[in-house]
């Protein structure tokens, strides 16, 4: 039996009521469990009851009953006793009738002792099934796969006596292998046939190793099931030697990760994918936690924001302070108010233009949002960044062109409606004057007939560019149909926008038009008034237009002259 001195390590180190702690001889009897231990495995006394209320160490009379009732999986540990080789973070899956499929995180080491003491193992073991559970959900919620995949199938034992070249599997093996325990292989050459031959190379050299070096190996294969399908096993072990330093048996565990991998492969695959259309549509995503000033905070980004800020992920790494630093001067108030509230509002998002270090200027949709409490009861900011650039460019043209003449360049007669509307509002609400001016190309049907419409076409945009000269800040110029323009002339009266046209006629009519000659205008003009709605002002405009016509062209007629 171990000796107290033994005990007691285990007693001081591991022995709490936050882990479960069994000690196990080199038999698999057990020596010592905590009442966590008890409690977690569903172990209890030959009277009913748990040791709550009494020392922690049974009684020798209720060692036996107690050693039925550990899980063959714990007992399998035994091992370890003798090799002296400890065992980190090993996943067992045990089936509870009472709390179900559980999942344990299980350490195993052998306690130091004298030549007398018996070889004994400590295993501290860890309830891992909540965190298992959240895994399972945070990588696929939806697929039952995942959830088998990530909970581990278990693990087996085998021993090979390496004198007589045999193997000992444990029950789990089969499982494991998919092989029926009749046909596991007996020898090494039989179990070197049933992996996959790519895999034999780096598998033995990883056996050679750990023989020369006296240290444990671990590797991943792949084998040949009984169903023909291919399993992927994680293998982990190390050899025993005799008093003379001979490896004389070489032991193992086995888990199937056939699932796992596959999981990994199709995580891999939707990485892939999901980075593919993010590249696609040129939007990355972004992560930043919220334990310290927001401004000192690093971030991680996905590769397209990389891409999209032209910057090297090998050499940048990403801050909020330069992040600022490539917001365009005059986005970068907006920016930094809404860092300012980041961590107070749960969403926030902006458009906003950054200046990449090779000086192009891109356009960015910016959206995050901050989660109320991670896993790790840590803040979290989650967001996006997506480059719009060609959006911004394309709906800038499509505004232009909805609100622009394509032939003159000016203002079409929608917007001038518009500009029309908000400045009769402005006069209702705060007596804004403003005047209307229409203007019309005199003779403009001989210039089509003579030089045809191409010439005509020609000399509208040459009127329309001298009189867009002639105009002040607040105005406004557009093509008003065929050869008529109008403009709104913005904070004047009559006589002020009748001044107006008539420097506009002057500069028309006072240079020849390459190749057509001399080109007049006539323009009529009336004010607002109160009381006046735009339908009438503009066809007193009209009036005063047509006036100027009859008086022989080339005129500014006010409708108060009429």
């Amino acid at each position: 039996m171990p000796s107290r001195a033994q005990l007691s390590i285990v007693e001081r180190v591991l022995a709490t009521d936050v882990t479960a702690v069994i000690v196990l001889d080199e038999d698999g009897a057990l020596v010592y469990a905590n009442n966590m231990a008890y409690r977690m495995l569903g172990i209890y006394l030959p009277d009913g009851s748990t040791t709550d209320d009494r020392a922690d160490t049974a009684d020798d009379n209720d060692t036996a009953e107690l050693t039925q009732q550990l899980p063959d999986e714990i007992g399998s540990f035994r091992w370890i006793a003798s090799t002296g080789t400890p065992l980190r973070d090993v996943r067992l899956t045990l089936k509870q009738s009472s709390a179900g499929q559980r999942v344990f995180s299980i350490n195993a080491s052998p306690l130091p002792r004298n030549a007398h003491e018996t070889p004994c193992v400590a295993l501290s073991i860890h309830d891992f099934t909540e965190q298992y559970k959240y895994y399972e959900e945070a990588l696929h919620k939806s697929q039952e796969r995942l959830q088998l995949a990530t909970e581990a199938a278990g693990i087996g034992i085998w021993e090979r006596d390496l004198i007589n070249d045999t193997f000992h599997w444990d029950e789990r093996i089969p499982t494991i292998y998919g092989i029926k325990y009749a046909d596991l292989p007996s020898n090494y050459e039989q179990w070197r046939k049933i992996v996959l031959a790519e895999d034999l190379p780096a598998l033995e050299r990883s056996f050679r190793q750990a023989r020369i070096n006296h240290t444990r190996f671990e590797t991943d294969f792949r084998i040949h099931a009984g169903s023909g399908e291919i399993r992927h096993i994680r293998g982990f072990g190390q050899y025993i030697y005799d008093n003379s330093g001979n490896a004389i048996k070489l032991v193992g565990v086995n888990e199937d990760i056939t699932e796992r991998k596959q999981v990994e492969h199709e995580l891999a695959q939707s990485k892939e994918r999901l980075e593919e259309a993010q590249r696609i549509a040129r939007l990355g995503h972004w992560i930043a936690s919220t334990d310290k000033g927001l401004l000192e905070v690093d971030l991680w980004w996905s590769p397209v924001i990389y891409e999209i800020f032209g910057r090297n992920p090998e050499s940048f790494k990403p801050d909020f302070k330069s992040y600022l630093r490539a917001v365009h001067p005059e986005d970068r108030g907006e920016v930094i108010e809404l860092l300012r509230r980041l961590r107070a509002d749960h969403d926030h998002r902006s458009e906003h233009r950054i200046i990449r270090t090779d000086g192009v200027t891109k356009w960015v949709r910016a959206i995050a949002r901050t989660e109320d409490q991670s896993p790790v009861n840590a803040r979290r900011i989650l967001g996006t960044i997506q480059d719009i650039t060609e959006q911004r460019e394309l709906q800038q043209e499509l505004e232009y062109r909805a609100s622009h003449d394509p032939l003159t360049d000016l203002y079409n007669r929608a917007k001038l409606q518009q500009q029309l509307r908000a400045a009769q509002a402005a006069y209702e609400r705060h007596g804004t004057p403003f005047a209307l001016v229409i203007a019309d190309v005199d003779h403009f049907k001989a210039v089509n007939d003579r030089w045809g419409h191409s010439v005509g076409d020609a000399v509208l945009w040459e009127i329309g560019r001298r009189m867009s000269s002639q105009l002040r800040e607040t105005d406004f110029l557009g093509r008003w149909g065929g050869e008529e323009f109008l403009i709104l002339a913005n904070h004047t009266d009559e006589s002020g926008a009748a001044q107006l046209a008539d420097r506009i006629r002057e500069s028309i009519c006072g240079s020849e038009i390459q190749g057509i000659g001399t080109i007049t205008t006539s323009f009529g003009v009336a004010a607002t008034e109160p009381g006046t709605y735009l339908e009438v002002l503009e066809n007193r405009a009209d009036k005063a237009l047509y006036a100027a016509k009859e008086r022989g062209r080339n005129t500014v007629m006010k409708y108060s002259q009429l």
